[in-house]
């Protein structure tokens, strides 16, 4: 289904705590990455000082972004529970 859908496959397990660490940090990987990209290509037609105020949006939007996902992580069960 994922290939279908063109989207990455991610065994996890919220029981044993298996790639669920992995999984966050691509998930972050991929979201920065993403919002670099759209960042960029809004930016190249805007002036300097345009770009200035757009990155410090940018910068507490992917704080924002961070913040939530840490917040998901310490959230999810580690180990295995009995």
């Amino acid at each position: 289904m994922s290939n279908l859908l063109g989207a990455e496959f991610w065994p996890i397990s919220s029981k044993s705590g298996e790639n669920v660490e992995n999984f966050f940090r691509r998930l972050a990987v991929l979201a920065f990455e993403t919002g670099l990209a759209n960042e960029v290509k809004e930016s190249i037609s805007r002036t300097h000082v345009e770009l200035q105020h757009d990155s410090c949006k940018f910068s507490n939007a992917l704080q924002y972004f961070v913040d939530a996902l840490l917040f998901c992580a310490s959230h999810i069960p580690y180990g295995i529970q009995k």
